[in-house]
C-alpha cells in the first residue's frame, strides 16, 4: 500500500485543482478515481514485484546439515532431469570406497566380473565411464540403492 500514497496524493491534488478552476464536484471525483486509477496500474507495472526471479534462486549458504541437505538438493534438480556432475563424482567415490572394502578396484580389469556381480553392469559402466555424461535421478537413485545393499551386506561398513 505504500508504495501507492504518492499516487493518491496526486489523484486527490489533480481532483482538487480541476475542481477549484471550475469543475463541479462530481466530475471532481470521477477525474480523482481516473487518476489515482491509472496511477495505480502504472505503478503495477512500472515497479518489480517482490519475487521476479522464478524458480526461485536457491538458499544461501549456511554452515551445518542443513546446508548440505539443500545443496543437495538443488544438485538433484538439475536442468533437465539430469543430475549435477559433483553428485555423480561423490558417488563413484563412495563405490570406490566401498568396492576397496572388498579388495575390489574399478580401475583394474581382472575385477570387474566380480564387480559386475556385485552392483549390476548398469552401475559398473558408470563408474568406470571417464567422462562425464548425463545421468538422470533415476539412474541414480538405481545406482544408490544397489550401493546401499553392497554397504548392507558388507560387515566392515561404517553405517
Amino acid at each position: 500500500m505504500s508504495r501507492y500514497v504518492g499516487v493518491i496524493v496526486v489523484a486527490v491534488l489533480a481532483g482538487f485543482g480541476v475542481w477549484f478552476f471550475g469543475l463541479d464536484i462530481v466530475p471532481s471525483i470521477v477525474v480523482t478515481l481516473v487518476i489515482a486509477g491509472l496511477g495505480i496500474v502504472v505503478r503495477t507495472i512500472v515497479l518489480p514485484s517482490e519475487n521476479p526471479e522464478w524458480p526461485p534462486a536457491p538458499p544461501e549458504p549456511s554452515d551445518g546439515v542443513r546446508r548440505e541437505v539443500a545443496e543437495l538438493a538443488w544438485a538433484l534438480r538439475g536442468s533437465g532431469g539430469v543430475v549435477d556432475d559433483r553428485i555423480v563424482w561423490r558417488v563413484r567415490r563412495i563405490a570406490a570406497e566401498a568396492l576397496a572394502r572388498r579388495h575390489l578396484d574399478v580401475e583394474n580389469p581382472a575385477h570387474r566380473t566380480r564387480i559386475e556381480h556385485l552392483v549390476g553392469a548398469s552401475v559398473y559402466s558408470l563408474l568406470t565411464s571417464g567422462e562425464d555424461f548425463r545421468v538422470t535421478l533415476p539412474t541414480l537413485q538405481s545406482v544408490l540403492r544397489g550401493l546401499e545393499a553392497l554397504n548392507a551386506s558388507d560387515p566392515t561398513s561404517r553405517t
